[in-house]
């Protein structure tokens, strides 16, 4: 949720029907003003990378995110100003085998780096992934906005309103540089706000 508190419920007990589900808050009990920030599901060993605004972030595998609890646990260590991101499936791009960590500052700067940098956690901070000066961040002006686990076969689709701009593998060199650093502009836009994978 946005206070990083992490819940696990049972898939096959979700309402299979068409209709609007249930209220997870029938199940579940977030802290009071907590709204939920993503959803992860697979077997055991899925691996996710777990992020926030700040710029920092962790590898983690699904059954250590598991809790019987209702309010569950905690798991991203937030600070008070930042958000946290969408999980990213990594998994699916074949972690911990070659697979690189794409993250997007709002400000239009795309930094791809190889995964191996970042380390698997169950729970804390977690390492720099973009470098982002803190009173930038502070202030509004910077933060990271997406984040991403690819393989190299994949392609990245950026965007900034509605028209995205497509990154093709030939292309990654030119964002490449090692976890933390700024990275670089992905003309002509001068803000990003999302990332999505396009798949070969």
């Amino acid at each position: 949720d946005s206070t990083g508190r992490v819940y696990s419920l049972v898939a096959d007990s979700l309402p299979s029907a068409r209709s609007q589900g249930e209220p997870l808050s029938s199940r579940l009990n977030p802290p009071d003003g907590a709204t939920f920030a993503g959803v992860m599901s697979g077997n055991p060993e899925t691996h996710w990378l777990l992020a926030s605004s700040n710029g920092y972030g962790f590898f983690v595998r699904l059954e250590d995110l598991y809790s019987k609890n209702r309010k569950g646990k905690t798991c991203l260590r937030v600070s008070p100003t930042a958000k946290v991101l969408i999980p990213s499936n990594a998994s699916r791009a074949g972690y911990p085998k070659k697979t690189f960590v794409v993250a997007a500052n709002a400000i239009g700067k795309l930094l791809i780096f190889p995964s191996n940098q970042l380390m698997e956690m169950t729970k804390g901070k977690g390492l720099k992934i973009i470098g982002i000066p803190p009173k930038k961040f502070k202030s509004g002006k910077e933060k990271l906005a997406s984040v991403l686990v690819i393989n190299e076969d994949d392609s990245i689709r950026v965007y900034s309103g509605k028209k995205p701009k497509i990154i093709r593998p030939n292309e990654f060199e030119h964002f490449m540089s090692e976890r933390g650093k700024r990275g670089r502009s992905v003309p002509p836009f001068k803000k990003i706000d999302r990332l999505e994978i396009e798949a070969k």
